[in-house]
């Protein structure tokens, strides 16, 4: 997954992934990319086959933390921003994740976002550069966009 935003703070960017439990979700996995790394701004996550939801979304600034989410205690949430199936033996690519800051409200521990998300596939040059750095998972992918959530 790639992941990018338009907020210049965050030095990385991250998005906590759940599958569904006890009405919510429960965190199983985090992507996340440094923004000044010289390699393409991907994340990887290892998971078992099945469903998957983007559960939060994390902008880790400087001095700060910066987060969209609806928390229900600890690793557990009560929405789903967007979501993924993932069959046995498969590397795929979910995409370019953009995230564009609309509202900020501080709040305790981390400041409370609210984000407007789009998904698209890889820019050409983004593409050319994984298939450069990592020739083998790049000969396995498969393109399946993450479907973001109806607002």
């Amino acid at each position: 997954m790639m992941l990018g935003t338009d907020d210049a703070r965050c030095n990385v960017v991250s998005v906590n992934l759940g599958v569904r439990e006890d009405g919510g979700y429960r965190a199983v996995g985090r992507v996340s990319v440094a923004r000044k790394s010289q390699q393409a701004p991907v994340g990887e996550v290892a998971l078992t086959p099945g469903e998957y939801h983007l559960v939060s979304y994390l902008c880790h600034r400087h001095q700060s933390l910066a987060v969209m989410a609806e928390r229900t205690g600890y690793q557990t949430f009560a929405k789903s921003y967007g979501a993924f199936t993932l069959q046995a033996g498969e590397v795929v690519n979910l995409g370019f994740l953009r995230a564009t800051h609309v509202r900020e409200k501080a709040a305790f521990p981390a400041i409370a976002l609210t984000v407007e998300l789009a998904v698209s596939d890889w820019p050409l040059k983004d593409l050319k550069r994984f298939e450069q750095e990592r020739p083998t998972l790049y000969a396995g992918m498969k393109t399946r966009l993450l479907t973001l959530a109806e607002r």
